[in-house]
């Protein structure tokens, strides 16, 4: 009783807009200002629902969020609604801060590589838009269906790997800045690590970001441990698959 009790008390404060959750992010980190976004899209029938979360404070555990439902044969839209985003988001984290982020972390989910080509235009407005506000930003590409399975051996036995587990190079494409994350401690089956490729950006700090991917990872304010992907972008999930399957439509804040 006392966990159904503890669960319902933690949704209610996540959904009054509490914390639930704080992780240790390195004083490096906080000092540079970061703001992270996680942009994820969701299909059902003839719609289309594209949600945007973003961080507005260095505690990364509160947030900005909107979304937008398109009928499927105007989905070009969604290439440039990430941009327009970012104002809107930049303005919350301005209110709360009293200063702009001098840098941004866009996770999109959803886009495999062999459709990148598409996301040219919604890049070219983000580069576009940072660069007329002078902000640094990385686009990180999100994919949880990966093919590779990794494996911890132990007398002749193979397990998976405990959660945290980061691989960065022998099996990483040589030309691309990419890595693969196991932040869960899988029991049951075989264990799926979570793929990560920089395709844009010019954020000068690239070595932290396996590690602080990781971070974000902890605090999904909906489970009390580690979930696949960072928080924003989790969040994005499950306010895109809401909003094209239950709401239907644009959520009235009011």
């Amino acid at each position: 009783m006392m966990s159904t009790c503890s669960k319902i008390l933690i949704q209610i404060n996540a959904k009054l807009g509490g914390i639930s959750y704080k992780t240790v992010i390195e004083d490096y980190i906080q000092e540079r200002d970061i703001m992270v976004v996680g942009v994820d899209s969701s299909h059902f029938n003839k719609n289309t629902a594209v949600a945007m979360v973003s961080t507005i404070d260095n505690s990364f555990a509160d947030f900005y969020n909107k979304e937008k439902i398109f009928e499927i044969e105007k989905n070009e839209m969604l290439q440039f609604c990430v941009s327009s985003f970012l104002e809107e988001a930049i303005t919350q984290y301005y209110s709360k801060n009293q200063k702009k982020p001098k840098n941004i972390i866009i996770y999109r989910q959803g886009v495999s590589d062999n459709y990148i080509n598409i996301l040219n235009d919604e890049v070219t407005q983000i580069e576009q838009f940072c660069k007329k506000n002078g902000i640094l930003f990385y686009y990180i590409l999100v994919n949880t269906r990966t093919t590779f399975k990794f494996f911890e051996k132990f007398n002749d036995h193979y397990y998976n790997p405990g959660a945290g587990l980061l691989v960065i190079d022998g099996i990483t494409h040589q030309d691309k800045f990419e890595f693969y994350i196991q932040p869960q401690q899988v029991t049951g089956g075989s264990a799926t690590p979570t793929r990560f490729h920089v395709a844009y950006g010019n954020m000068d700090f690239p070595e932290i970001i396996p590690k602080f991917t990781y971070d974000l990872c902890h605090i999904y304010s909906n489970w009390q441990g580690t979930v696949r992907i960072p928080n924003v972008i989790k969040a994005a999930e499950k306010l895109s698959k809401m909003t094209v399957k239950t709401t239907q439509e644009e959520l009235n804040i009011k």
